[in-house]
Protein backbone atom coordinates (compact mmCIF):
# COMPACT_ATOMS: atom_id res chain seq x y z
CA UNK A 1 0.00 0.00 0.00
CA UNK A 2 2.63 2.17 1.00
CA UNK A 3 4.35 1.81 -2.60
CA UNK A 4 0.90 2.58 -4.09
CA UNK A 5 0.85 6.12 -2.35
CA UNK A 6 4.48 6.62 -3.70
CA UNK A 7 3.80 6.01 -7.12
CA UNK A 8 0.78 8.35 -6.92
CA UNK A 9 2.49 11.12 -4.52
CA UNK A 10 5.40 10.93 -7.27
CA UNK A 11 3.51 11.55 -10.41
CA UNK A 12 1.52 14.17 -8.83
CA UNK A 13 4.50 16.16 -7.14
CA UNK A 14 6.44 15.74 -11.20
CA UNK A 15 3.26 17.28 -12.75
CA UNK A 16 3.10 19.95 -10.28
CA UNK A 17 6.78 21.05 -11.58
CA UNK A 18 5.64 20.57 -14.80
CA UNK A 19 2.79 23.29 -13.98
CA UNK A 20 5.29 25.36 -12.08
CA UNK A 21 7.49 25.82 -15.10
CA UNK A 22 4.94 26.06 -17.34
CA UNK A 23 6.54 28.88 -18.85
CA UNK A 24 10.04 27.80 -19.40
CA UNK A 25 9.50 24.46 -20.78
CA UNK A 26 12.17 22.54 -19.43
CA UNK A 27 13.39 18.74 -21.41
CA UNK A 28 14.78 16.99 -17.93
CA UNK A 29 11.26 18.03 -16.52
CA UNK A 30 9.36 15.97 -19.37
CA UNK A 31 11.36 12.79 -19.10
CA UNK A 32 11.34 12.74 -15.52
CA UNK A 33 7.96 13.10 -14.73
CA UNK A 34 7.61 10.03 -17.93
CA UNK A 35 10.18 7.85 -16.87
CA UNK A 36 10.27 8.26 -12.94
CA UNK A 37 6.90 6.58 -12.07
CA UNK A 38 7.58 4.15 -14.74
CA UNK A 39 10.88 3.45 -13.23
CA UNK A 40 9.33 3.44 -9.43
CA UNK A 41 6.46 0.67 -10.73
CA UNK A 42 8.78 -1.61 -12.53
CA UNK A 43 10.64 -1.89 -8.79
CA UNK A 44 7.51 -2.15 -7.18
CA UNK A 45 6.10 -5.01 -9.25
CA UNK A 46 9.61 -6.76 -9.65
CA UNK A 47 10.00 -6.28 -5.73
CA UNK A 48 6.27 -7.86 -5.27
CA UNK A 49 6.98 -10.71 -8.36
CA UNK A 50 10.19 -11.82 -6.84
CA UNK A 51 9.62 -11.97 -2.90
CA UNK A 52 6.14 -12.25 -2.57
CA UNK A 53 6.08 -16.04 -4.02
CA UNK A 54 7.12 -19.01 -1.97
CA UNK A 55 9.06 -20.24 -4.98
CA UNK A 56 12.20 -19.35 -7.21
CA UNK A 57 11.49 -16.60 -10.09
CA UNK A 58 13.52 -16.03 -12.06
CA UNK A 59 14.92 -12.50 -12.75
CA UNK A 60 14.46 -12.92 -16.28
CA UNK A 61 10.70 -13.37 -16.09
CA UNK A 62 10.26 -11.22 -13.25
CA UNK A 63 11.61 -8.21 -14.67
CA UNK A 64 9.65 -8.52 -17.91
CA UNK A 65 6.45 -9.07 -16.01
CA UNK A 66 7.08 -5.90 -13.96
CA UNK A 67 7.51 -3.82 -17.39
CA UNK A 68 4.68 -5.05 -18.30
CA UNK A 69 2.58 -3.99 -15.48
CA UNK A 70 4.35 -0.67 -15.06
CA UNK A 71 3.18 0.19 -18.72
CA UNK A 72 -0.78 -1.28 -17.73
CA UNK A 73 -0.32 0.67 -14.44
CA UNK A 74 0.55 4.08 -15.74
CA UNK A 75 -2.12 3.59 -18.66
CA UNK A 76 -4.79 2.62 -16.44
CA UNK A 77 -3.61 5.82 -14.30
CA UNK A 78 -3.43 8.37 -17.20
CA UNK A 79 -6.85 6.85 -18.58
CA UNK A 80 -8.35 7.23 -14.75
CA UNK A 81 -7.09 10.71 -15.18
CA UNK A 82 -8.15 11.31 -18.49
CA UNK A 83 -11.87 10.25 -17.51
CA UNK A 84 -12.47 11.99 -14.20
CA UNK A 85 -11.09 15.65 -16.56
CA UNK A 86 -13.19 15.43 -19.48
CA UNK A 87 -15.93 12.73 -19.61
CA UNK A 88 -17.35 12.24 -16.11
CA UNK A 89 -20.78 12.77 -15.95
CA UNK A 90 -20.77 10.11 -13.27
CA UNK A 91 -21.73 12.61 -10.50
CA UNK A 92 -25.76 12.57 -12.59
CA UNK A 93 -25.82 9.40 -12.88
CA UNK A 94 -25.08 7.84 -9.39
CA UNK A 95 -25.32 10.99 -7.49
CA UNK A 96 -23.41 10.82 -3.50
CA UNK A 97 -22.02 7.26 -4.82
CA UNK A 98 -20.22 8.39 -7.34
CA UNK A 99 -17.00 8.34 -5.94
CA UNK A 100 -17.49 4.89 -4.58
CA UNK A 101 -18.28 3.61 -7.79
CA UNK A 102 -15.49 4.90 -9.27
CA UNK A 103 -13.08 4.04 -6.55
CA UNK A 104 -14.37 0.05 -6.79
CA UNK A 105 -14.21 0.19 -10.46
CA UNK A 106 -10.52 1.48 -10.04
CA UNK A 107 -9.55 -1.30 -7.35
CA UNK A 108 -11.08 -3.75 -9.96
CA UNK A 109 -9.09 -2.38 -12.91
CA UNK A 110 -5.89 -2.47 -10.61
CA UNK A 111 -6.34 -5.96 -9.74
CA UNK A 112 -6.67 -7.32 -13.35
CA UNK A 113 -3.65 -5.53 -14.23
CA UNK A 114 -1.92 -6.83 -11.44
CA UNK A 115 -3.04 -10.63 -11.58
CA UNK A 116 -2.66 -10.45 -15.36
CA UNK A 117 1.13 -9.25 -14.54
CA UNK A 118 1.51 -12.02 -12.17
CA UNK A 119 0.25 -14.37 -13.92
CA UNK A 120 2.46 -13.53 -17.12
CA UNK A 121 5.55 -13.89 -14.68
CA UNK A 122 4.39 -17.43 -13.31
CA UNK A 123 4.33 -18.46 -16.78
CA UNK A 124 7.54 -16.93 -17.77
CA UNK A 125 8.98 -18.29 -15.21
CA UNK A 126 7.56 -21.81 -16.06
CA UNK A 127 8.60 -21.74 -19.87
CA UNK A 128 12.28 -20.30 -18.61
CA UNK A 129 12.71 -23.37 -15.90
CA UNK A 130 11.32 -26.06 -18.56
CA UNK A 131 13.89 -24.32 -21.11
CA UNK A 132 17.21 -25.26 -18.23
CA UNK A 133 16.09 -28.48 -17.64
CA UNK A 134 15.16 -29.67 -21.15
CA UNK A 135 11.96 -31.50 -19.71
CA UNK A 136 9.08 -31.89 -19.75
CA UNK A 137 6.71 -29.26 -17.32
CA UNK A 138 6.63 -30.68 -13.83
CA UNK A 139 3.41 -28.74 -13.61
CA UNK A 140 0.58 -31.24 -13.93
CA UNK A 141 -2.93 -29.44 -14.79
CA UNK A 142 -6.13 -31.71 -13.49
CA UNK A 143 -9.13 -30.72 -14.95
CA UNK A 144 -12.00 -30.10 -13.00
CA UNK A 145 -16.18 -30.58 -14.07
CA UNK A 146 -19.45 -30.55 -12.08
CA UNK A 147 -21.66 -32.86 -13.40
CA UNK A 148 -25.34 -33.98 -11.74
CA UNK A 149 -24.27 -32.27 -8.79
CA UNK A 150 -21.22 -34.32 -8.42
CA UNK A 151 -17.23 -32.73 -8.60
CA UNK A 152 -14.83 -34.79 -10.99
CA UNK A 153 -11.42 -34.42 -11.14
CA UNK A 154 -9.18 -35.75 -14.07
CA UNK A 155 -5.70 -35.78 -14.12
CA UNK A 156 -3.93 -35.53 -17.59
CA UNK A 157 -3.67 -39.36 -18.36
CA UNK A 158 -6.99 -40.05 -16.98
CA UNK A 159 -8.73 -37.21 -19.53
CA UNK A 160 -6.84 -38.77 -22.34
CA UNK A 161 -7.90 -42.08 -21.67
CA UNK A 162 -11.95 -40.51 -21.89
CA UNK A 163 -11.17 -39.08 -24.87
CA UNK A 164 -9.44 -42.74 -26.20
CA UNK A 165 -6.27 -41.39 -27.36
Amino acid sequence: MILVVVSFLTSGVLRLVSILLLDQPNLWASVGSLFLPIGLDVVIFAMLFRFVPARFVHWDAVLRAAIFGAIGWELAKAGLAYYLNNLAGFQFIYGGIATTVVLLFWANLVAAIFLLSAEFCARLNEWIIRQDTDQPSTIRSYSIAIRNGLVEVRSPEERRIARGK
